[in-house]
């Protein structure tokens, strides 16, 4: 299947999740993106939680900046738990489909009042952006550290032209989610 999942008999839930996957591989309208998302949607990827749609918009234009030619995401399925989390299995691919298969990567959406509020990844879910560092822990943190200082930048240079722009958190110490889980916790399958 390629980027967009078969929608047909999918929950509204199930649907957002998919405009948003769509937005981010290209495939759907970016600006709708912002629009799927809370406010104040929190997003965890390991033992890190990052918060508000400031922060995950940052993300995908970091990943975007690599230089990384054609980024989908590809989404094979959808499936909603018993506790209405959504899980997308596919993964992110770069370059030509044959040379950047998905591998099966997972990442799950928790949708409340129409708008996605919590999303769960993990860093193996990027290797095809950032190739072989996300298998080494300590090379990862510099890929975050190269984010934080990017994303300083960036915004430094948006607040020079948009003086009012917010900041919005991240932290690495893991604390806990507005729904009570540990932020590292991922839903159980």
């Amino acid at each position: 299947m390629g980027s967009r999942p078969d929608l047909t008999n999918r929950s509204a839930d199930e649907i957002i999740v998919a405009r948003l996957l769509a937005a981010v591989g290209g495939d759907g309208p970016w600006d709708e993106a912002v629009h799927l998302l809370s406010p104040d949607v929190i997003c965890h990827m390991d033992g890190f939680t990052a918060r508000g749609v400031g922060a995950w918009v940052d993300w995908v234009e970091f990943i975007r900046s690599q230089g990384i030619e054609n980024v989908k995401a590809e989404v094979e399925r959808l499936e909603t738990g018993a506790d209405g989390i959504i899980t997308a299995f596919g993964g992110l691919t770069a370059g030509t489909r044959s040379a950047s298969a998905p591998r099966g990567d997972t990442a799950r959406y928790r949708v409340i009042d129409g708008r996605i509020a919590e999303i769960w990844t993990s860093r193996w879910n990027y290797e095809a952006i950032f190739g072989p560092q996300v298998r080494h822990p300590l090379r990862w943190l510099l890929v975050l550290v190269r984010m934080a200082l990017w994303r300083r930048l960036s915004r430094r240079n948006a607040a020079r032209r948009h003086p009012t722009s917010e900041d919005t958190s991240f932290d690495g110490g893991g604390d806990k989610s507005r729904h009570g889980s540990h932020a590292d916790e991922h839903p159980q399958r």
